[in-house]
């Protein structure tokens, strides 16, 4: 018996002792491939680190700045950001500038005394990660640049820490701040728990803390650490918050708050595709439509009804001939039948978007071979024109028509823009600043410029042969210089609150200083709604032909 227990122990003890090699082996292979894997930034020894130290020389840059102007606050914000994507900046915070004219700059050098503008990137989006209890506590951020940085020179990305947990507390990691036109590193301590407000709270999901020792260098770096990346073994664990809590005057280490990346791997992932999404329209493309004759585009009107769209009959044909689709969309088949009110055509309604490599999907094309007014001379370029459709739009999300303003001009405040197309060449993020676009080469897509209005009364003495049928409209003054020569077409409908208020005019001799003339609908609006009411009266077709088999 004693000799099988001792056979058992020893049996016991070799298991042990292989299980043990084999766990610290996989271990040790583990490490070994990431060390592997990993980038080397070439930082000094920093278990012994104790002081600034520049940046090393030899290695490209990951660190940026981001600049901002806070409206509320009337100052320039500056934050550090790192690399994380040719076209994604990895910060604390920086604000959602999608829904407004301003637009914030990635600066990508950190000598402030001359910025060239190849060192300057333009961002609007920015998807922030915050606490869903508070709603109001911001940890992370990512910026989606416009532009993209060359990571095959001097330029590289970092990536995020590749295990699922934080170092262990004591474990040393690298923060950044900038000093004299350049970026330094320096030590801090990984820390069990954070501290608020003289309580000492342990990790969360969103943020964990780092202290830094030096502390002459602790009590200046309140504000400088702000968006710096953390790293652990040349990656990044968090990025560090601007919330420093520290008494400068006692020997207490500084404890800096840092927002943590590594739970947020998933909604870092889907977050960077969702900011990568192009192609989003402007929602008032939904009331356009694009019109034209045999294969070419002429122009673009705004849905009024199921039967009519209106627009006039200027011609802009600088902009739209090179708009013809290699084959025809309809045929004229006038048949010698041509007089003032016939134009045998086609509208494309319920898209965004044409290019001409294609034709539009049939669905999606009416024809149409009534044009109107016969009431006024059409040798006006500027006169309304309401087309009547040889058949009705069928109304859905992505075709909807627009009402008539009641009154002849929209209320003080109104918010005011004309929906134009625009093209790879003209495109300007000043008027796509909610929209998300990229060009084909030979297409064209629909959105709104932001315009102020000028009365009648307003607008006589700056316009000549200006008439009371017509108003002016300027771009709003921080869009461009105010430059509707170049980016507003002629016949594009003025829009105030979702209601239509006017046609944009032609110009024989066009000056961006002066004011654009548009002409008034309201006048007009008694004779369109005849018109309208007049079509709906109508039987269908095949019903006249029932009704006179009839009566003979």
């Amino acid at each position: 018996m004693f000799i099988y227990l001792k056979k058992i122990f020893i049996i016991f003890c070799v298991l042990s002792v292989y299980l043990k090699y084999s766990s610290g082996h996989e271990v040790s292979i583990e490490k070994s491939a990431r060390q592997a894997n990993k980038t080397d930034l070439g930082f000094d020894d920093i278990s012994k680190l104790v002081a600034e130290k520049k940046m090393p020389s030899d290695k490209p840059t990951y660190l940026v700045r981001l600049t901002w102007f806070d409206q509320k606050e009337r100052r320039w914000e500056v934050v550090t950001g790192v690399i994380l994507k040719e076209d994604i900046i990895l910060t604390q915070y920086a604000p959602d500038l999608s829904n407004t004219k301003s637009v914030g700059y990635c600066l990508l050098t950190f000598n402030s005394d001359g910025v060239r503008s190849k060192d300057v990137r333009i961002w609007k989006q920015a998807a922030r990660r915050y606490d869903s209890q508070k709603k109001d506590e911001y940890y992370i951020t990512l910026v989606k640049l416009i532009t993209k940085i060359d990571l095959n020179g001097n330029f590289m990305s970092l990536s995020i820490f590749d295990l699922e947990t934080l170092p262990n507390c004591g474990e040393r990691v690298i923060v950044f701040t900038p000093s004299n036109n350049e970026f330094v590193y320096t030590v801090a301590n990984m820390s069990c728990k954070h501290r608020i407000g003289g309580a000492f709270i342990n990790h969360n999901d969103n943020r964990f803390c780092i202290t830094v020792e030096k502390k002459p260098l602790a009590c200046e770096l309140t504000n400088l650490l702000r968006g710096s990346p953390v790293l652990y073994d040349d990656q990044i664990i968090g990025v560090a918050d601007h919330n420093v809590y520290l008494k400068c005057d006692t020997l207490v280490n500084k404890f800096v708050h840092v927002g943590e990346v590594i739970k947020h791997k998933l909604w870092i992932k889907e977050t960077i595709e969702k900011l990568r999404i192009t192609n989003i329209y402007s929602a008032i493309s939904k009331h356009m439509v694009f019109y034209g004759v045999e294969q070419q585009i002429k122009g673009v009107a705004v849905i009024i009804d199921q039967k009519h769209v209106l627009t006039n009959y200027a011609s802009d044909g600088s902009f739209y001939n090179r708009f013809h689709f290699r084959d025809k969309v309809r045929t004229n088949s006038s048949n010698g039948n041509i007089s003032d009110s016939i134009e045998y055509g086609f509208i494309v309604h319920g898209t965004p978007n044409l290019t001409i490599e294609s034709r539009p999907p049939a669905d999606n094309v009416i024809t149409y071979k009534k044009r109107l007014p016969t009431v006024t001379s059409s040798l006006n370029a500027n006169d309304i024109k309401l087309i009547e459709l040889d058949k009705d739009i069928t109304f859905y999300r992505r075709a909807r028509p627009i009402p008539l303003l009641e009154a002849k001009y929209p209320l003080k405040g109104a918010h005011c823009y004309v929906v134009t197309p625009f093209t790879q060449d003209i495109d300007h993020i000043d008027f796509n600043y909610k929209n998300k676009f990229s060009f084909l080469e030979h297409e064209m897509k629909l959105s709104e410029i932001e315009v102020d209005l000028w009365t009648y009364a307003m607008c006589k003495d700056y316009v000549k042969y200006l008439t009371k049928d017509q108003f002016c409209m300027r771009i709003h003054r921080e869009i461009d210089e105010r430059d509707h020569c170049r980016y507003i077409r002629s016949g594009t409908p003025v829009i105030c609150d979702s209601m239509l208020v006017g046609i944009v005019n032609e110009l024989k001799s066009c000056s961006q200083e002066m004011p654009r003339p548009c002409t008034n609908i309201h006048p007009y609006k008694e004779w369109i709604n005849s018109k309208t009411r007049e079509a709906k009266s109508k039987p269908p077709k095949f019903l006249e032909v029932a009704s006179l088999k009839k009566e003979l």
